[in-house]
């Protein structure tokens, strides 16, 4: 499961804005292929903090029907079809395969681990 937000990953990456924006994005994938789950929202601003800096929340709209196989940005696809590459690196991290190859093909990569507890 990956996540990213459209105007994000596009600003990041210097990429083309495509699809719905605002919006989070959540691929789930299996070596068999891949399910892109879309969440469109709009920011409603809330107050000012004490240091004059805005904030929004997310008012969410309507999700996109899920897309079977559907188009993923290239840094996400990179990321998907790194992932079931198998090859033996000696990595302390299960993911960690996927962020060496990115980054050889010359991806700046951070990534996050979530787990459920």
């Amino acid at each position: 499961m990956l996540a990213w937000e459209t105007h994000d990953v596009a600003t990041a990456c210097q990429l083309p804005i495509t699809g719905p924006v605002p919006c989070l994005n959540m691929v789930h994938a299996t070596k068999d292929g891949h399910v892109l789950h879309q969440f469109p929202y709009t920011e409603q601003p809330l107050a000012h903090s004490p240091e004059g800096r805005g904030s929004a929340e997310p008012a969410w709209q309507p999700a996109v029907e899920p897309q079977p196989g559907g188009e993923l940005v290239l840094p996400v696809q990179a990321a998907v079809n790194y992932s079931f590459i198998p090859l033996e690196l000696d990595h302390p991290s299960p993911f960690g395969v996927t962020v060496v190859l990115m980054e050889e093909d010359g991806y700046n990569v951070r990534l996050n681990e979530a787990f459920a507890g």
